[in-house]
């Protein structure tokens, strides 16, 4: 018997983790996110801290159903093909196809192409995870603008790439990971499955 996903906890995941990307710099400039100032500080640290919580709770759950939805596939398709039966698309060269289209992150390792599966991989073994930050640039107060002296302060924020890094038989590597892009890349191949396979009809015979 095989593991059951929930394919829509995976679309969840992603919507939020979406949302998080291309919400950080309004949220952080609403709440003068910096280390420059007391407040700022203050809210600089709670922001970061659970940033990097919700980031590693929701990527950890899609990668681990990520991959058990595709060995779930690459099993059966052998199981079927034993028994002369169609069964859809290879689930690797789905994973190939998809992955090209979209700007998954810059990775260190020439060896290795850079696919959903393998951020999925890179996902789970890593040892350090650190969203990159930048510093908004300094801008002039409208007139209209009480609250200021002339200039609004900076704010950091998240730039939506987040670095992974770790070791694999006793070499370091890192990757930045383009969460947003990785995201859609995982929709679309999500979709594509649901579309594409009978997951009733391989969960229902699996008992």
């Amino acid at each position: 018997m095989t593991y059951r996903v929930d394919i829509d906890s995976i679309h969840a995941s992603l919507f939020l983790l979406e949302n998080m990307v291309f919400a950080s710099e309004n949220l952080c400039s609403k709440y003068s996110v910096s280390t420059d100032t007391e407040e700022g500080s203050e809210n600089y640290y709670r922001y970061f801290g659970w940033l990097r919580f919700i980031l590693s709770e929701q990527l950890i759950s899609v990668a681990i159903k990520t991959r058990v939805v595709m060995d779930v596939l690459a099993s059966e398709e052998r199981i079927y093909h034993e028994d002369g039966e169609e069964f859809g698309p290879n689930v690797f060269n789905l994973v190939r196809e998809v992955s090209t289209r979209y700007n998954l992150g810059n990775f260190d390792s020439p060896e290795e192409e850079l696919d959903i599966r393998l951020v999925c991989n890179k996902i789970l073994h890593a040892e350090d995870i650190f969203p990159i930050q930048e510093t908004s640039p300094t801008k002039s107060a409208t007139p209209f603008d009480e609250s200021t002296d002339g200039a609004i302060a900076n704010y950091d924020y998240w730039t939506g790439v987040l670095n992974l890094s770790g070791h694999h038989r006793g070499n370091e590597w890192s990757l930045n990971l383009n969460v947003a892009e990785f995201c859609s890349a995982l929709e679309e191949f999500i979709s594509r499955i649901e579309a594409e396979f009978d997951l009733y009809r391989i969960y229902k015979h699996d008992i």
